[in-house]
């Protein structure tokens, strides 16, 4: 659940960042489909999986691709350097842990 609070926290920055820091998000996503815009509605989505393994990896991936899309559309607005490498070697080690036999 920790990943998802990080996502969240993300997201309210992200809608911050597209209104030019003028906007304050409703408390812990309340009303998110009113002010998130209607493609992100539609990727948070796909995060939430099924209880099986397969559904699991995939939303595990699509969760941290959507994180690595808004964490640097939200950097780009705060003019920060960015955030690649980290996001690369995080994917490396999920890919490096799904392939390998538990």
């Amino acid at each position: 659940m920790l990943a998802h609070s990080f996502l969240l926290k993300m997201i309210e920055l992200h809608a911050q960042a597209e209104n030019d820091w003028r906007y304050s998000t409703p408390p812990i996503g309340k009303r998110m489909s009113a002010w998130v815009y209607k493609d992100l509605w539609k990727d948070l989505h796909v995060i939430f999986a099924h209880f099986n393994a397969e559904d699991s990896w995939k939303a595990l991936f699509y969760t941290m691709e959507l994180f690595k899309r808004l964490t640097a559309e939200t950097a780009q607005s705060l003019r920060l350097g960015s955030m690649e490498k980290l996001s690369e070697n995080r994917m490396g080690f999920i890919t490096t842990l799904k392939s390998s036999p538990l």
